[in-house]
């Protein structure tokens, strides 16, 4: 089993403490620290890395969103991702971080848990599971425009 980190929090992705509720708490008890009781000042510079591993993304999308729930503006979250998003991107980026706020990713990421399970325990064709996972995302986030 391989193991992230040298000398800070180290698990299997995905298990605690490296799971989408942990690292969103942190991202959220950090912005508090960092933004602190003066909210009149301006936020301090906070800048996301991370390596090539294919969780890195996902990892530093969950700690944007702690940031950013914490009170951290979602354009200086945005701004401060490396790799940085494309100028072309930002408003599109910019509108999908407004649609899925902190207590929409989880179930979100549940509907994607449940089909990658039923895709690789059930039997039923992976396309048919993904489209249906996708409607049920897509569904929510249009509920959340409308109201």
């Amino acid at each position: 089993m391989s193991l992230f980190g040298t000398d800070g929090i180290r698990a299997p992705f995905g298990e605690a403490p490296l799971d989408e509720a942990t690292v969103t708490a942190l991202g959220f008890h950090l912005g508090g620290k960092l933004i602190g009781k003066d909210r009149s000042d301006p936020p301090p510079r906070v800048v996301l890395g991370g390596d090539t591993r294919e969780s890195t993304p996902t990892l530093v999308s969950w700690l944007a969103a702690g940031l950013t729930a914490a009170g951290h503006a979602p354009e200086q979250v945005m701004a401060r991702l490396r790799p940085p998003v494309f100028q072309r991107s930002r408003e599109s980026f910019r509108r999908q971080m407004a649609l899925w706020p902190v207590e929409r990713l989880g179930p979100a990421l549940d509907i994607l848990t449940e089909a990658e399970l039923d895709c690789k325990t059930t039997g039923m064709p992976d396309q048919a599971i993904c489209e249906r996972a996708l409607m049920r995302i897509a569904h929510a986030a249009a509920g959340s425009r409308r109201g």
